[in-house]
């Protein structure tokens, strides 16, 4: 490993991170100003490692990478739960004009403790007339 590899001259346009869920960035030890190193490769035992400097032992090693398979959006609609009288020229309405954004957290939508949503499909409901004996 070449421990006096220059950085490139247009590294602050480049991103030399990764983003994974639960982890909004890789942890590393800056040793010079804007310039910080040692995300992955450093010898077990030397005392350079992060886990050897945090805890003072150096067992583990390596880099924890989480793999998760991208889930598809639009596939339901959420909405707020008001009242349980929720007919469905109402429940058409909501669905059209008050409906959750799914990637907002509970605080970003403002529920509190108690609150409840509902989900429904995110294709439009239709209205068929039926009668008693389609129900049997």
């Amino acid at each position: 490993m070449d421990e006096t590899k220059e950085l490139p001259e247009d590294i602050e346009d480049t991103q030399v991170y990764v983003v994974v869920p639960g982890q909004n960035w890789l942890d590393g030890i800056c040793v010079a100003p804007r310039v910080v190193r040692q995300f992955v490769a450093m010898p077990l035992g030397s005392g350079y490692t992060v886990e050897g400097q945090k805890t003072g032992k150096e067992k583990h090693g390596g880099l924890r990478i989480e793999i998760i398979a991208s889930f598809k959006t639009n596939l339901r609609t959420w909405i707020k739960y008001k009242d349980q009288s929720l007919n469905a020229a109402v429940l058409q309405h909501r669905l059209q004009y008050d409906r959750l954004d799914e990637f907002e957290t509970a605080r970003e939508v403002g529920y509190e403790v108690g609150d409840e949503i509902r989900m429904c499909p995110q294709k439009t409901l239709e209205l068929v007339p039926c009668t008693l004996t389609d129900m049997i």
